[in-house]
């Protein structure tokens, strides 16, 4: 029981909104982030894919206290041509 209180309400919650190819080596990226403390610092890792899937741009998005729940945008430069983006984490800093 414990388990699965605990793994079904997180104390940070993320999801990929959508994202944009602005240049052939720029993504804008724009996600959600949820968290249970507002004045908890959160770091999230956004990154940039190619055709490939090889990983050609990653950032460590640093988001201060403030609001529990908002949407953020931010921008992943690359080293080649992007075709997506994802985030693939989100931690207490």
């Amino acid at each position: 029981m414990w388990a699965a209180l605990h793994h079904s309400n997180p104390a940070i919650r993320y999801s990929l909104i959508s994202y944009s190819i602005t240049s052939e080596r720029e993504i804008s990226v724009r996600y959600s982030v949820i968290r249970q403390d507002k004045n908890q610092s959160v770091i999230c890792t956004v990154i940039a894919r190619d055709f490939d899937k090889n990983i050609v741009g990653q950032i460590d998005d640093e988001i201060g206290p403030g609001l529990a729940a908002f949407e953020r945008t931010t921008i992943v430069k690359s080293r080649g041509p992007g075709v997506n983006a994802d985030v693939i984490s989100c931690r207490l800093k």
